[in-house]
């Protein structure tokens, strides 16, 4: 199923588009590969869906995710963040939106204060969910990567997935 199926316009080049947003400040990553995990709840790092940070700066994120499951029963999806070492503030949103045949469901996921707290939302096999994670990190001492991480909910043998087209925008303060 895709986004075009939903009334969704896809862009080609939204790192152009985004950064207007805030001009030398805004930065976007677009995941060009479908990433699929099958049988395994253990999170591990997108292969894409990362930033660089700077010792002791302050960033503002947004992940846009379209995550599924491959037909057969739903594992569901859980979503964590990771980075450097010794962070100083985290601040983090999460919101679920799917479609579990009935129509759109929107779910909160929770707040988040630390590196690895996960939050998780079932999804019905052959459907998908839109997830967002928004927030803040001051940064501490150490330089390094703000990483999406993911996995299934509970391991199943079907396909878990976060879409090509999903993607990272964030800024500098």
């Amino acid at each position: 199923m895709a986004l075009s199926d939903h009334g969704i316009e896809a862009k080609d080049d939204w790192a152009t588009i985004l950064d207007g947003v805030i001009p030398g400040k805004s930065h976007a990553t677009v995941k060009a590969t479908k990433e699929d995990v099958n049988n395994s709840a253990a999170l591990q790092d997108d292969d894409e869906l990362l930033f660089p940070m700077e010792a002791n700066a302050t960033y503002a994120f947004e992940f846009f995710l379209r995550a599924g499951v491959d037909g057969g029963p739903g594992a569901g999806v859980k979503v964590a963040i990771n980075g450097p070492a010794a962070p100083g503030t985290i601040q983090m949103w999460v919101m679920f939106s799917d479609d579990n045949g009935v129509g759109v469901d929107v779910a909160v996921g929770g707040f988040a204060g630390a590196y690895e707290t996960a939050e998780a939302r079932a999804i019905t096999g052959g459907q998908y969910c839109a997830i967002i994670l928004r927030g803040t990190v001051a940064n501490g001492a150490n330089a390094g990567n703000l990483i999406l991480r993911w996995a299934q909910d509970a391991a199943v043998e079907n396909d878990t997935y976060v879409d090509a087209g999903s993607y990272v925008v964030w800024h500098k303060a």
